[in-house]
């Protein structure tokens, strides 16, 4: 049976979306899927951490032969040397991706250097991330802060890392990735997707253009948001880093950070967050790891059995508070359960 979102979610609410994608997957056997518009596209924003960024950084760390746990400058290329300050190559891959690096959640690139000509894109990200190390190291003294605090310029850090050690472009790696997942995941601007609002920066509706404000500035490809996809996508992903070795040590490693710490501890892991929260409780026992877009999106996944749910949403197009967006989340996860456990 194939129940669409309209018949669980806030058909008497649609200021919380006005389109919807989603689905349950089962590891073994059948998958149920509950879709409206699996063909939809969707700005998946901070799903670009924990589908892209992340992963690739394993990736990237298993190839070069890098451990997460010692500072960057010890595997730092001379280039990226030049360009990070001392204080951020004394930080690791694994404080940036845990989200324990004393680094702020936010930083505004967009228009706290108005008139100034900084470059081209990677010359702006630099620019703005050696500024915003400097300016937290002086004022702490440190940089370095075992206390989680979500940081999206921690994402921006490991992304632009990514790059100057690559020589390649976010993009470009994405791509190499599609190759090999069957997926057509992409960073915007993108042709066709569900709107998500009126800008009152770049004054006009968005739709294919990257929500967040930073990533629209830097280009669209960061490493903290800009990912655009749909539902399929997400899901030939997902199954396609179940299959590879960096993605099942990717997905590994957050299963056991998520059996080891409790929500007191901080909902940081190691490039996904805990599903112990409101939205998320009622799939797997709040024990699911996976993660959140602020445009209405997520994913949620089993490690214990690899069952997962995808839950897209456009929940922005109305204004950047949603009130049923919460309930939503919740009675599809709590449906996606009860489907997913009579199987």
């Amino acid at each position: 049976m194939v129940i669409t979102l309209k018949s669980l979610l806030e058909e008497d609410r649609p200021h919380v979306y006005s389109e919807a994608s989603g689905g349950v997957y089962c590891a073994q056997g059948k998958p149920l899927e509950y879709e409206t518009t699996p063909a939809q596209v969707f700005d998946l924003a901070s799903l670009t951490k924990g589908l892209f960024t992340a992963p690739r950084v394993f990736e990237f760390a298993a190839q070069k032969g890098i451990l997460l746990h010692r500072p960057i400058v010890e595997s730092a290329s001379a280039e990226l040397k030049k360009l990070l300050s001392p204080e951020l190559l004394a930080l690791t891959y694994a404080d940036l991706l845990s989200h324990r690096s004393g680094l702020p959640a936010w930083m505004n690139t967009y228009t706290s250097c108005l008139g100034q000509d900084l470059g081209n894109s990677m010359e702006r990200l630099a620019f703005h991330l050696k500024r915003v190390g400097h300016r937290t190291f002086l004022e702490k003294g440190y940089l370095l802060d075992k206390t989680f605090r979500y940081s999206d310029v921690g994402f921006l850090l490991l992304g632009f890392i990514l790059q100057i050690e690559t020589k390649i472009s976010l993009r470009e790696q994405l791509l190499s990735m599609n190759q090999r997942s069957g997926s057509a995941l992409t960073f915007s601007p993108v042709s066709r997707a569900a709107s998500t609002g009126f800008c009152s920066m770049r004054q006009r509706e968005l739709s294919g253009e990257v929500h967040d404000e930073n990533c629209f500035y830097l280009g669209g490809e960061t490493g903290h948001a800009g990912l655009f996809g749909t539902l399929h996508d997400v899901k030939s992903h997902i199954l396609w880093l179940l299959n590879e070795n960096f993605g099942r040590a990717f997905f590994h490693s957050n299963a056991i950070l998520r059996r080891s710490v409790g929500s007191s501890h901080g909902d940081g892991l190691i490039g996904l967050r805990q599903g112990s929260g409101a939205s998320a409780q009622d799939f797997c026992g709040g024990m699911s790891i996976g993660h959140l877009g602020f445009t209405g999106t997520a994913f949620w996944l089993d490690p214990e059995t690899n069952n997962f749910l995808i839950h897209l949403t456009n929940r922005v197009v109305n204004g950047r508070l949603s009130k049923g967006i919460i309930e939503a989340r919740q009675k599809f996860c709590r449906y996606s359960n009860f489907e997913l456990n009579r199987v």
